[in-house]
């Protein structure tokens, strides 16, 4: 990525800095594609501020343009007009998380030889280069682990481990797919601990309950996710789509836009489907009409600017508040919903 174009844009005293505060204000409130633009727009007024530079790395991050960040970080890092150490601090886990793992040894080879970091950051950087380092070494052995002549096999977990912390959304599948084939008896005690772990993507946690349904392990699981707890047996937890959730929602859906637009309700359903496995197996805690309202809004959303929210409302007799504060959630967890 080059540097931002030069375009003809008026520049007013504190317009940039305006901008900046704004922009880390919408990162703050999760409004992370919004910010991605104020600072881009921050940049234009002044292509050389290190902290519009930053913020755009952030959002880009932030929103899950991995690509962008990394390219923009590389050219913050060449440029060296910010500070590199706040830029590494976002540009190394982005590496990681693009599953370039070279690359973050090779920055981080670099960066050990700086004798200005401060002490925890060297610590963070140093247990980056580590993991790193064995998930390199991971890809050659998962390739090993799937050979059914391998015996020893007991390292996987901490493989697995280096995976669900800086593995790709791939390498993440790959493993969960291991998984199913080898059966619960080996991995129960390692996948209880990653339901009770806070750090644990929820879409991660919906997919090992999913795998323990799939065993039919009849044995409660406690499960920690969004703030709600919970035990469960994975046996007799519903399907994605037999839940009164789903259910319920989607009979709201199929009444209002079954007749109206068969392509709004396919992409309404998808919204739905993708929502309840991020909450699952919790319910979302809001009215199924409030629910189904803000997603025929959002579905909407996606094909025209300004859908009739009040007519909305009105069909599925939601009031207001209910309705903005479900929205606020929903456009809260985006960046978050398909994240492994």
């Amino acid at each position: 990525m080059g540097k931002m174009p030069k375009q003809k844009v008026v520049s007013f005293p504190g317009t940039a800095s305006q901008l900046v505060k704004q922009g880390l204000e919408q990162l703050k409130a999760g409004e992370k594609e919004q910010a991605v633009h104020v600072f881009r727009h921050a940049l234009m007024h002044d292509s050389v501020n290190p902290d519009a530079s930053y913020g755009l790395l952030l959002a880009y991050a932030e929103a899950g343009q991995l690509q962008k960040a990394a390219a923009w970080g590389e050219e913050l890092l060449q440029d060296r007009t910010s500070d590199f150490l706040e830029i590494l601090q976002v540009y190394v886990p982005v590496l990681a998380q693009l599953g370039r793992y070279d690359q973050v040894v090779e920055t981080l080879d670099e960066v050990q030889e700086t004798k200005s970091i401060p002490s925890h950051l060297r610590e963070q950087f140093e247990e980056l280069y580590t993991l790193a380092g064995g998930m390199m070494q991971t890809e050659v052995d998962t390739e090993q682990y799937n050979n059914p002549i391998l015996e020893d096999r007991s390292s996987l977990p901490v493989e697995w481990e280096m995976i669900l912390q800086m593995g790709t959304e791939e390498q993440k599948l790959n493993v969960l797919n291991v998984l199913r084939k080898e059966g619960p008896e080996t991995w129960m005690s390692a996948i209880r601990e990653l339901l009770a772990r806070p750090e644990t993507s929820p879409l991660m946690k919906s997919f090992l309950l999913l795998l323990l349904k799939d065993w039919q392990v009849e044995e409660t699981i406690w499960v920690e996710k969004l703030g709600r707890k919970g035990e469960f047996a994975p046996s007799t937890l519903p399907a994605l789509e037999e839940s009164s959730s789903y259910k319920e929602s989607s009979f709201l859906l199929d009444s209002s836009l079954s007749d109206k637009d068969p392509v709004l309700l396919q992409h309404a359903k998808e919204l739905l489907q993708q929502l309840l496995l991020y909450y699952y197996p919790f319910p979302p805690s809001v009215q199924i009409e409030v629910l189904a309202a803000v997603l025929h809004f959002e579905t909407l959303r996606q094909f025209e600017p300004l859908p009739d929210e009040q007519g909305i409302r009105d069909f599925y007799g939601v009031a207001e508040p209910g309705f903005k504060s479900m929205q606020q959630e929903y456009e809260r967890i985006q960046g978050f919903i398909q994240e492994i």
